[in-house]
C-alpha cells in the first residue's frame, strides 16, 4: 500500500485470483475504495503461463522531485523456465500503467533453492531517483533508475548473504525478502541508504 501526497490517495497493488496484478484507489483516506481493479498486467488463466507474484508498490512523494506524484509497482514473474523482476509506473495517479520492463532475470527452474529472482522493495530519493532491491540467490541485489522507470542501471551486489530460503522450526520455509529505504538528510547528495533482510 502507499499514500501518495499529490492527494487524499491510497494504492493497493495486489494480486487477484484472476492471474495478473491490479490496483485500487481510495479517495478518502482509506474509508473506501473505487470499485473497479485498475489492471497493470493480466494473463490468461493457464497452467503454463507467467505467474505474477509479490507486488511492492512505491509513491513519490517528494516534492523536490521531476516526477513528483509517480506510482511504482515491481514483482516477480515465474515461468517454467526462469523468474524475472518487473517493473510498471504510472504518471496519472495510478489511472493507467507502463507496459512492464525487464530489470533482471535467472535462467532455470524458478525455486526458492535454484537462485530464484525474489523480494522487489523500493524507495524514492528527494531528487526523484528510484531506489530498488531484491533477492538473487545468495545476494541482496540494487539497481537505479533516475528518469522516472524508463531505464535502469545495471544490477549489482549490494551483499552476499544466506540464501534466501532458510529453515525455521515449524514452518516449511522462510524467505528473507529485502527492504529498503532513505535515512532523513538535508540533501539528496548526503541521503544514506539502508537495506535490511
Amino acid at each position: 500500500m502507499a499514500f501518495n501526497r499529490l492527494g487524499r490517495f491510497n494504492y493497493w497493488a495486489k494480486n487477484s485470483s484472476r492471474n495478473g496484478l491490479y490496483v485500487r484507489r481510495s479517495l478518502d483516506g482509506g474509508a473506501t475504495w473505487e470499485q473497479n481493479d485498475i489492471p497493470i498486467v493480466q494473463q490468461p488463466e493457464s497452467p503454463t503461463v507467467p505467474w505474477e507474484d509479490k507486488p511492492y508498490i512505491v509513491a513519490d512523494n517528494n516534492s523536490s522531485s521531476p516526477r513528483f506524484g509517480n506510482l511504482y509497482v515491481g514483482w516477480t514473474r515465474w515461468t517454467l523456465a526462469d523468474s524475472q523482476i518487473l517493473f510498471s509506473r504510472s504518471t496519472d495517479a495510478g489511472k493507467s500503467w507502463s507496459e512492464p520492463v525487464e530489470i533482471d532475470k535467472h535462467r532455470g527452474l524458478p525455486r526458492d533453492d535454484n537462485g530464484a529472482l525474489e523480494g522487489f522493495a523500493g524507495t524514492v530519493g528527494r531528487d526523484g531517483t528510484l531506489f530498488v532491491v531484491w533477492a538473487d540467490n545468495g545476494n541482496i541485489v540494487l539497481t537505479t533508475s533516475r528518469d522516472g522507470g524508463r531505464t535502469f542501471s545495471e544490477p549489482r551486489n549490494v551483499i552476499q548473504t544466506a540464501p534466501i530460503m532458510f529453515q525455521l522450526q515449524d514452518l516449511s520455509r522462510g524467505n528473507g525478502f529485502p527492504q529498503i529505504g532513505i535515512g532523513p538528510s538535508g540533501k539528496s547528495s548526503t541521503a544514506r541508504l539502508y537495506v535490511s533482510w
